[in-house]
């Protein structure tokens, strides 16, 4: 899914589909169409980040040789928000996190990470799939920050129902897949 098609979305959702030309001719686009389209990419880049940090995290995975133990953020490739696991030789590795990196043993470790989006353009495509969290989902969210920033109270709320109601699927699809273990009488 691309961040376009997502900008294309909410500016339909949020009743401006009169400026959609401005995306794809960028150079003739004015002033107000060139502002919205400015201003939804931001709103497109809160919304995955809101997304990945409370309700659909992302996942990534990294192979990372240390000589003293110590792993700094800045040596990931994305941003991280939080460290899911380390595994040394495929067994757990104990580890800890502080804010500016990760401790642990020595060698070539496998670091499993919760990460930010990094942000993005128009012609970029977004981080998540659309089994994931589809464009609907983010652009409503994009949609009703929109309407906020532009003083529409009533389609801000509107559309803060639908992302809301598109979260609360996207959750249930992922709870749906996830296997629940044999139930144990003690």
């Amino acid at each position: 899914m691309t961040i376009k098609k997502i900008i294309q979305n909410a500016l339909f959702f949020s009743g401006r589909p009169d400026l959609t030309f401005a995306l794809d001719d960028e150079e003739n686009a004015d002033g107000e169409a060139r502002e919205a389209i400015d201003t939804l990419l931001f709103c497109v880049n809160a919304v995955e980040d809101e997304l990945a940090r409370c309700y659909i995290p992302l996942k990534a995975s990294e192979s990372v040789v240390t000589a003293d133990g110590y792993i700094p953020y800045s040596k990931l490739k994305k941003r991280v928000i939080k460290v899911l696991s380390v595994k040394k030789g495929g067994e757990l590795a104990k580890f800890t996190a502080d804010r500016d990196g990760i401790k642990t043993c020595v060698g070539v470790v496998t670091v499993e990470y919760g990460f930010a989006p990094s942000p993005k353009g128009i012609s970029d495509a977004s981080e998540f799939s659309d089994a994931e969290a589809g464009e609907c989902l983010v652009a409503a969210g994009a949609a009703s920050e929109f309407c906020l920033i532009r003083g529409d109270a009533a389609g801000a709320q509107a559309w803060e129902k639908r992302y809301r109601h598109e979260i609360d699927a996207a959750r249930g699809r992922m709870a749906s897949t996830r296997e629940m273990p044999p139930r144990r009488w003690v």
